[in-house]
């Protein structure tokens, strides 16, 4: 549920000034972590009533909830994103909340090059 929690907040557009702070980097503005952590566990407790009401496919497992992906993804009105399996150890995130993170540019809109396993050639990637 926390990945798909995270997919609500990075897509999220009502950010206010107050929730806004200068980047370390440069003077971008970017999303406070109070603000972000705010509006994560707004969108975890959304998702949970959304499957308690039968919007959502999922089920509880421990203390833990599990969302269908195709279920939430239907939700969205959108088909269920495919990740290749040398992808999935990397995350890919705006520019507004890499600051402090250390990499270059590159690395972040091609992450392919820097992956063990990866294609030999871009073209592989359509």
């Amino acid at each position: 549920m926390a990945e798909l929690a995270e997919t609500l907040v990075e897509r999220y557009d009502g950010w206010t000034e107050a929730d806004m702070e200068t980047g370390r980097e440069d003077d971008e503005q970017v999303v406070t972590d109070k603000a972000w952590n705010r509006l994560l566990a707004e969108k975890k407790l959304e998702l949970t009533r959304l499957v308690e009401e039968g919007s959502l496919a999922g089920k509880r497992r421990g203390r833990g909830l599990l969302i269908n992906n195709g279920s939430f993804y239907d939700w969205l009105g959108e088909p269920v994103p495919v990740c290749p399996d040398w992808g999935i150890g990397y995350d890919i995130l705006p520019a507004t909340r890499r600051s402090g993170r250390s990499g270059s540019r590159r690395s972040a809109s091609e992450p392919w090059k820097s992956c063990p396993g990866r294609p030999p050639a871009r073209s592989w990637i359509s």
